[in-house]
């Protein structure tokens, strides 16, 4: 009984990622570790865990509210913020984290810091220090 049950949840999970591959018109990748039901790769960009991908196809998502998501998770992590990033659930429920005008202020701060490190840099190939 316990193949069956083993074979049953790989089927029942590979009709998902079909199902959600063609919804938002991706490509499977695989199982991040060949870890069937965990973390999938998608057009090697998306890396998604099972339950958003369930989530996506059991609501209805659409690929456009997905990339917005990811793409905020995403830079909040790039720009090193400590600020909360917000499951797929908690974004379709409507939470954002960050205002857009919040994230542009983030952004406008690293381009500086960076440009000020650059500064630095230059001044220190040039023996300035």
């Amino acid at each position: 009984m316990e193949k069956n049950l083993k074979k049953d949840y790989e089927d029942a999970v590979s009709a998902y990622v079909r199902a959600f591959s063609k919804q938002m018109n991706m490509r499977f990748g695989g199982w991040i570790g060949d870890e069937v039901g965990g973390m999938a790769d998608f057009d090697d960009y998306y890396s998604l865990d099972f339950a958003d991908v369930k989530r996506c196809v059991d609501e209805g998502v659409d690929y456009g509210t997905l990339a917005e998501w990811y793409r905020y998770c995403v830079e909040v992590g790039e720009l090193e913020i400590n600020a909360t990033i917000p499951n797929l659930k908690s974004w379709l429920m409507g939470f954002r984290g960050l205002e857009k005008a919040d994230m542009e202020r983030f952004r406008q701060m690293k381009r500086d810091l960076l440009a000020e490190a650059e500064k630095l840099a230059e001044k220190s190939r040039k023996g300035g220090f």
